[in-house]
């Protein structure tokens, strides 16, 4: 199935004999997150999504759920409408399988079940850049990097002090307001921000499930804050504190329609770093000091529908700290390495008419890695790592990896390689959870994972054109599997596919993207395909500058046939295609202050992500920013 895929890639790559043309310099991308040193981006040889504060301010997208839908090998699934729970599946693995981190602070949520983190709640507002790093990235990062990174970096304050409001109104009496203040002062720095979101969204549930009850809003607010305060005492010392807090409430139907289902979240992360030069540079150190936690709070009371009720309190919490180093000994090398210790805890109570829960659990883990970039003739970029980590409750594990990029000389042809190694530590609930006649297991193993990449990236006409390609494969073993009221390590899967990728600048003002992925992910204890994970997603995007003042962009984005499971008999489902189309505008009155608008779901789309959840139907958004 996959050879005309693979010979493919073959032709592809000779494309360089057609592509001679001179390239126009540009300003390198830098990469940090794919080997915890900053690499410009032809160098680095894994696979890296960047997107910037400015494409997202150009296409309005205000919460990272919509920064992430066109990512190559993404699929993301938020379980009804805004404010509801939202999952990212990365090449096809679970939606635990990949690491969130904000500003460094590793924020996947130590309660949850499976030890996810929830997209849900986190807005773009402050945020200066996201990467998303698609692959093994255990070496680096630990636990929850068994597929992938998402790194989500903040801005740091510089130049005039200037302040930015923000002002938007939509459909479904949805009301956004913002205001971020940021600048330099002598040796210090700053960015806050402050965001509002109001919005009574739809209802959730498809007409199918609604047994006669009427229709119902499901509102949802959240209030973010978020900052950078920093200081440098001189040009080899930097000291930083990171913060972001995030109230959210809204309506969760436990059921089609419940009129008083209610939960609410808290989210608090901390982090103070030092960073300091020495050797005229060639030795970074880093000292940081982390802090997140994570509460959630859910209601449901007793209604026309149901005598049953619900009560339930979740808390995680997370303290980390480490001592990273990054060192170019001589040219052509540089070292990345580090130690960690963290301890994570959780504690889950409810009460119902079913009985009464009270969890409560730890776990320490300490971690050590080296990796090291090398460079030869700028042409040959290898990267090579270790890692070694000794967890209270499994003992000790490694991971390792190993990635080549070769830069075919004058042809502007980036060719690369990949084989690493991943694991995914058990989480808290997993393995001490209390539900019912639910018991969690202490004796689980890490989830564990092998993976090949071998892709290509060519750049072409003055670099006006790039397109690019990678095959992946994945095995994983020991995942953890629900099992006679408990868990165990008992399903092994295999994923697979293609992500491409082509961006074309048509003219001076007309810019063009596509994205496409095939995914398959087959579960091998029973030969069928993990659920909510298309086999097919594709993205195109464009936008035109029609001149200095305005500025146009569409886009669509297709998901195909994929499993899931039926939200009332869990009986196994397949559901149909769907395209979303998108298109935006904004009129720029002086250069500090902008008019503009969007339309989301455009075609007024009707489908379930996942079954038994309605999507929003079509939605109109108008706003304002001015700069002071």
């Amino acid at each position: 199935m996959f050879k005309p895929v693979l010979r493919g890639l073959a032709v592809a790559s000779l494309f360089p004999a057609i592509a001679q043309a001179q390239p126009v310099p540009q300003a390198p991308e830098v990469v940090v997150t794919a080997d915890r040193i900053a690499v410009p981006s032809e160098r680095v040889s894994a696979s890296v999504t960047v997107i910037t504060a400015e494409q997202m301010e150009r296409r309005q997208q205000r919460d990272i759920v919509e920064a992430l839908r066109d990512v190559p090998g993404l699929t993301v699934v938020r379980a009804g409408h805004t404010g509801a729970q939202t999952s990212v599946f990365v090449r096809g693995s679970n939606s635990n399988h990949v690491l969130v981190l904000i500003d460094g602070q590793r924020a996947n949520d130590p309660s949850q079940p499976a030890g996810a983190f929830d997209f849900a709640h986190l807005v773009t507002d402050g945020i200066e850049r996201i990467e998303v790093l698609r692959g093994p990235a255990s070496t680096l990062y630990g636990s929850d990097a068994l597929a992938g990174v998402i790194n989500i970096v903040t801005k740091k304050g510089k130049g005039t002090p200037a302040t930015t409001l923000r002002g938007e109104v939509g459909s479904r009496n949805t009301f956004r307001e913002s205001v971020n203040t940021q600048g330099s002062h002598d040796k210090l720095n700053f960015n806050l921000t402050a965001a509002r979101l109001d919005t009574d969204n739809g209802t959730a549930t498809p007409n199918r499930r609604r047994a006669g009850r009427g229709a119902e809003k499901d509102p949802y607010r959240n209030t973010t804050l978020n900052g950078r305060l920093g200081v440098d005492p001189n040009e080899d010392v930097s000291l930083s504190w990171f913060f972001r807090t995030v109230a959210a409430s809204g309506e969760n139907d436990s059921s089609a329609e419940d009129p008083n289902s209610y939960i609410e979240t808290r989210q608090s992360n901390n982090r103070l770093q030092g960073d300091w030069l020495s050797f005229d540079g060639a030795w970074k150190q880093t000292l940081a000091a982390s802090q997140i936690e994570i509460g959630r709070r859910g209601f449901n009371g007793p209604d026309q529908f149901s005598t049953s009720y619900t009560n339930s309190k979740n808390h995680g919490r997370r303290r980390k700290l480490e001592w990273t180093h990054e060192i170019d000994p001589t040219d052509g090398l540089r070292l990345a390495t580090g130690l960690e210790g963290e301890r994570e805890s959780f504690v889950n109570r409810s009460s119902s008419n079913f009985g009464n829960a009270d969890n409560e659990a730890g776990n320490s883990t300490l971690g050590a890695y080296v990796s090291g970039h090398m460079e030869w003739a700028e042409r040959w970029f290898l990267t090579l790592g270790v890692r070694r980590e000794d967890n209270e409750r499994f003992g000790q594990h490694s991971t390792h990896n190993a990635s080549l990029a070769y830069l075919v000389p004058g042809t502007d042809t980036k060719l690369k390689a990949l084989y690493g190694t991943g694991f995914k530590a058990p989480a808290l609930y997993q393995l001490f959870g209390v539900s019912g006649n639910f018991r969690g297991n202490p004796d689980l193993l890490p989830e564990e994972s092998e993976s090949r990449e071998i892709g290509f990236e060519q750049k072409a006409f003055e670099r006006r054109l790039t397109f690019g390609a990678s095959y992946f494969e994945t095995d994983f073993k020991n995942l953890i599997a629900s099992v006679n009221n408990t868990n165990r390590n008992v399903t092994r899967a295999e994923a697979f596919g293609v992500e491409s990728f082509a961006s074309a600048k048509a003219t001076e003002r007309l810019t063009l993207r596509l994205d496409y992925s095939f995914v398959e992910t087959e579960d091998k204890s029973n030969g069928q395909l993990q659920v909510r994970r298309p086999l097919h997603r594709a993205a195109v995007s464009g936008e035109w500058e029609m001149d200095d003042d305005w500025l146009f962009g569409a886009g669509a984005i297709y998901n195909g046939k994929r499993a899931d499971s039926d939200a009332d008999t869990f009986g196994r489902v397949y559901s149909g295609g769907y395209t979303v189309m998108f298109a935006t505008a904004r009129y720029r009155v002086t250069p500090d202050f902008d008019l503009y608008g969007r339309v989301e779901n455009a075609l007024d789309r009707r489908y379930e992500e996942p079954s038994g959840t309605q999507q929003p139907g079509r939605g109109v958004l108008l706003g304002a920013r001015a700069k002071f």
